[in-house]
């Protein structure tokens, strides 16, 4: 992990887990991966959400159900 350096900078990314039609038959992430709206449409996974510095070191990192409390 990175040092922080007084400047911060905080993004999210999706991590589909599989399509939206395989949501039924789906197994490796039942418990963690739910549905959501992303800004490309819906999605069946989760999002991480990173903090990196301004030298692109990761200061920290999370992810989260899309719209349910963070995990992590």
């Amino acid at each position: 992990m990175g040092q922080p350096t007084g400047l911060s900078f905080i993004d999210s990314t999706p991590i589909v887990v599989c399509d939206n039609h395989r949501i039924k038959s789906h197994k490796v992430f039942s418990e963690e991966a739910k549905r959501g709206k992303t800004s490309t449409g819906w999605q069946f996974g989760l999002k991480l959400h990173l903090v990196i510095n301004h030298l692109g070191d990761i200061l920290s990192f999370w992810y989260a159900r899309h719209g349910h409390e963070l995990m992590g």
